[in-house]
């Protein structure tokens, strides 16, 4: 028998043990890698100036790593916290840190459910963040995704909406051009539990059964909810996102959730693919077309041809050595623009252009090889629709008196615009007013009259909707509309406008006007059917009926209008209005609970109505109407 000597045996028996040291410690760096590059947020630029990149896609420019859909998304960091806390409600900044820390370090990210903005559609507004995983999320491998949160109670708040957060992972990245509504198709994992008040952690275990390569955060729809969307709306904060690999061991599989990405983007919700952000990378001083550069600008070029109703911005960088950085970042821009136009046939009136010299690096300036970074021109896929795009260079032009290119520009949105309402915006936008003379606004004027030419009355449906335009332009209440247009872009700023409101007596004159001008021809052609002026004319002319201020012509359409209800060509809720109307001018409480005053305490609170909340939601419920929520106050009814 062979002697193994005690000094052999003892340099094996080190030798395993290392290796076995290294295997395991081999094994937990695999399965403890952060597959989440800045899940803490800390790696950002300037957030006290971030307004702007909320709305367009530019968010990764300065939360970095990350994406959003939405107008939220903010991220805060407590090292920059505005002089002064600004009450939200005058439209202006405020900052949380009154009540809530970053859960670690010093920054978190603001996300919410906005319920009552209507502009968004029936089903509210929410937020969402994507990331990139540093590598597949793979069939056969177990993950661990986990946040922490921190959800503000609210009184006013949907009982039901904290339970919706949650989170789902795609295989690409997603645009949603309606609110929420989209996310009904995508598969997710909801949080199960909600606390309020505190920071928690909550996490998922997640067996993949197709690959992913992107991680969702945000709000999610289902059958069930939401229903009512008259709440307020609902922030949450997000700190400290992490994935990771999980061992391949029978634990994990017992407590993992099988999940798989795909999704039907053909389902009837308007969900489609977004491109990712495409970098050029430029020499010192240098801003031409490199041939690596061209090849890239090549492969984008298929994909803009291939969705020609996107639009993208363009944006040059420097880094921070030199003097003519701003020239410098423009001339990239122009040579990247020009080598898309010329080879590609692609117009600049896709392209939001920009220049922004060495602002918004997106590595250190201390060495050339993190300058190198820095030199570049970005191409980034927007949600800004091409008829707003239009319509800001139709605006342009106008106010540079070039008259043939904003008639060029008026035209194409006015072709691509399909709302007849919505074009004739056109023609109350005091901008475009020296533009009146001109003969080509005969021919504008004509375009927006075909829209009405295939209903019934198409003259009367006209008139009914330039009224009631008219009526919102002496009410102050056209700037919404023709700010909410061009809100998207970066310079929306030397665009806004505000038209204020004619005094009282002369809106009151004019209202009594405009349906002195409609009533003899609804006492031609009756109550205005939808199926004979269309939706938005029969609705208009509904409002000039309301705003009329005479109860003697209220109580003697109300009839016709239920009628109209009846057989579906009006709406309940117009009937339930007027009817409302009609009882509180007659001193009479409300049965449906559509009118509201502001009490001198600023509180908005239900006008007298017939009992208490529950018999008003019930009679709501016979026409259709949702119910109020429990939060709604009512005044008491007259003697009370």
């Amino acid at each position: 028998m062979k002697i193994i000597s005690s000094q052999f045996y003892c340099r094996c028996l080190w030798k395993f043990a290392v290796n076995t040291i290294a295997f395991v410690f081999g094994a937990y760096s695999i399965f403890s890698q952060q597959l989440i590059q800045n899940g803490s947020f800390e790696n950002h630029g300037d957030v006290l100036n971030i307004q702007n990149y909320l709305y367009w896609g530019k968010y990764g420019s300065v939360m970095y790593n990350w994406a959003n859909i939405g107008t939220g998304s903010r991220p805060w960091d407590i090292r920059n916290i505005p002089a002064k806390r600004i009450d939200d409600k005058q439209g202006e900044t405020h900052h949380p840190f009154e009540t809530i820390q970053p859960q670690d370090g010093h920054t978190m990210v603001e996300m919410g459910y906005n319920p009552q903005l209507l502009v968004s559609g029936p089903n509210g507004w929410g937020q969402w963040l994507f990331a990139h995983t540093t590598e597949t999320i793979s069939v056969g491998k177990y993950y661990e995704i986990s946040m922490w949160l921190f959800i503000p109670s609210h009184e006013n708040a949907d009982p039901d909406w904290a339970g919706h957060i949650g989170i789902a992972l795609l295989p690409k990245k997603i645009v949603l051009h309606t609110p929420l509504t989209p996310t009904k198709n995508i598969p997710r994992l909801h949080i199960d539990t909600v606390l309020y008040d505190k920071w928690y952690q909550v996490s998922w275990r997640v067996q993949p059964l197709c690959n992913a390569h992107y991680l969702m955060i945000g709000m999610f729809m289902d059958d069930q909810w939401p229903r009512i969307t008259t709440y307020e709306d609902s922030p949450y904060y997000l700190d400290n996102v992490s994935m990771k690999v999980l061992p391949n061991t029978t634990d994990q599989a017992d407590t993992s959730t099988y999940y798989c990405s795909a999704y039907d983007i053909d389902l009837p919700y308007n969900q489609n693919p977004l491109m990712e952000n495409l970098t050029l990378q430029y020499a010192s001083g240098k801003f031409d077309v490199t041939p690596e550069n061209a090849a890239l600008l090549d492969s984008f070029a298929r994909y803009a041809h291939q969705n020609v109703e996107l639009v993208f911005e363009m944006t040059g960088h420097t880094d921070s050595i030199g003097t003519n950085n701003d020239q410098l970042s423009a001339a990239r821009v122009q040579a990247a623009m020009n080598y898309l136009q010329q080879k590609h046939n692609l117009t600049p009136e896709r392209f939001v252009q920009q220049h922004m010299a060495e602002a918004n690096p997106v590595s250190s300036n201390e060495t050339e090889d993190s300058r190198k970074h820095n030199r570049r021109v970005t191409i980034r896929q927007t949600s800004i629709p091409l008829t707003s795009m239009y319509y800001r260079l139709a605006l342009r032009a106008a106010m540079d008196n070039e008259t043939k290119d904003a008639f060029r520009f008026i035209d194409k949105w006015l072709t691509r615009t399909t709302n007849p309402t919505n074009k004739m915006l056109v023609l109350f936008d005091p901008r475009f007013e020296h533009l009146h003379s001109n003969k080509g606004w005969a021919y504008v004027n004509q375009q927006i009259k075909s829209g009405y030419q295939k209903l019934t009355y198409p003259n009367y449906a006209y008139l009914f909707d330039s009224l009631r335009m008219d009526d919102r332009l002496c009410c102050g209440e056209l700037s919404v509309s023709f700010n909410g247009i061009i809100s998207c872009f970066p310079d929306c700023g030397s665009f806004k406008i505000e038209i204020p409101a004619l005094p009282q007596a002369s809106i009151q004159q004019k209202m009594q006007e405009r349906f002195q001008q409609i009533e003899p021809i609804l006492k031609k052609i009756g109550w205005p059917k939808k199926s004979d002026v269309g939706t938005s004319s029969a609705t208009s002319a509904f409002f000039l009926l309301q705003h009329s201020l005479d109860s003697a012509t209220y109580v003697r359409w109300l009839p016709e209008v239920k009628k109209a209800c009846e057989t579906g060509d009006a709406s309940w809720m117009t009937y339930a209005m007027l009817y409302d109307r009609c009882n509180l001018i007659a001193g009479k409480p409300q049965r449906y609970g559509t009118h509201s005053v502001l009490t001198e305490y600023g509180e908005i609170r239900r006008q007298p109505c017939e009992g208490d909340l529950k018999t008003v939601n019930f009679e709501r419920r016979k026409i259709g109407l949702n119910a109020l929520p429990e939060i709604i106050n009512l005044l008491p009814k007259p003697g009370q």
